[in-house]
């Protein structure tokens, strides 16, 4: 198994709902998406203020814009941008805001 394999094998069992997953509707350009995410907050380093930001796989979320929503266990969150704040092939984690 090649590393890249191995990456994409560990983004789907921490994307797993049966994992750290959870269920997300995003609702992204007037199409709607069934995906599983990884909620968390994130600290600014700059100001040291907490954020909430979401962990997905990179397909699910290509082509998110600001202003987004994600709909995750009943709450609405809002991409704040559509430059994720990591990614590499497999993941992205983005910003949102309530």
């Amino acid at each position: 198994m090649s590393f890249k394999d191995a990456m994409a094998a560990d983004a789907d069992v921490f994307l797993n709902s049966d994992e750290f997953g959870v269920p997300c509707v995003l609702y992204t350009q007037g199409e709607t998406r069934e995906i599983v995410v990884i909620l968390d907050k994130v600290e600014d380093a700059d100001t040291g203020l907490f954020y909430d930001a979401v962990t997905a796989k990179h397909s699910d979320v290509t082509g998110v814009v600001p202003g987004d929503r994600f709909v995750i266990s009943g709450n609405t969150y809002r991409a704040v941008s559509g430059k994720p704040l990591f990614e590499d092939e497999q993941i992205a984690t983005l910003r949102l805001e309530k």
